[in-house]
């Protein structure tokens, strides 16, 4: 069960999980009542996953063009005077 490997990875609370085992168990009813007592919070804050940098979440390497779309124009550098 998700929610308890969640409880025993230290993100989620035991009393979340002690009351999610009661709650997979229960009839209908009871699991009516539970949900009424359900604890606050749940656990731990959200992670947000991030985006594994160098592709975009197509595949596609990072600055890569789309098919068919025009060549970005070069930027002009100031002449350094240098010969």
């Amino acid at each position: 069960d998700f929610m308890l490997l969640r409880c025993d990875a230290g993100e989620a609370s035991a009393e979340l999980g002690t009351w999610w085992t009661r709650f997979i168990d229960a009839d209908g009813p009871t699991r009516q009542q539970l949900i009424a007592q359900a604890p606050a919070g749940g656990g731990a804050a959200r992670r947000r996953r991030r985006r594994p940098t160098g592709r975009s979440a197509d595949g596609a390497a990072a600055g890569a063009r789309p098919p068919g779309a025009p060549a970005p124009v070069p930027t002009p550098r100031p002449h350094d005077g240098g010969g």
